[in-house]
């Protein structure tokens, strides 16, 4: 059955489009892919509860859900597009700190200081908020 399906496909090549019309129209089909990529990657990591919010406020009171929801982001973003993302509460706080760092200085990830303080705040006060 499936074989059957597959052959009543058409193939791209079999599309009238001039080859540079489907060259051209790789891109768009890639940044889709990675969007969905993306999108899939962040599908299961919490989003910033208060629980998060009151361990994050601990060593910043002026943290809001919203700086907390940015750091997620930015992780999905940063982070996902290269590689599978871990889960916040697999590591303590200070690991956290320390795999940021390494993948700035190692890995060459290139972090705006900001980027990288929203990154950590979010897996910290996700992992945090675990009882350890």
């Amino acid at each position: 059955m499936k074989h059957e399906l597959r052959s009543k496909l058409p193939r791209l090549s079999d599309w009238n489009f001039p080859a540079s019309a489907r060259a051209k129209s790789l891109p768009a089909v890639l940044g889709v892919a990675h969007l969905f990529v993306v999108v899939a990657c962040g599908a299961g990591l919490p989003h910033p509860s208060s629980q998060h919010l009151s361990v994050a406020q601990k060593s910043e009171p002026q943290v809001s859900l919203g700086d907390l929801d940015r750091g997620r982001s930015l992780y999905v973003a940063k982070c996902g597009s290269c590689h599978a993302l871990r889960d916040p509460k697999s590591l303590a706080p200070p690991q956290w700190q320390h795999e940021i760092d390494e993948m700035e200085s190692k890995q060459g990830v290139h972090l705006k200081p900001a980027e990288s303080h929203d990154i950590f705040r979010y897996l910290a006060a996700v992992s945090g908020a675990e009882k350890r």
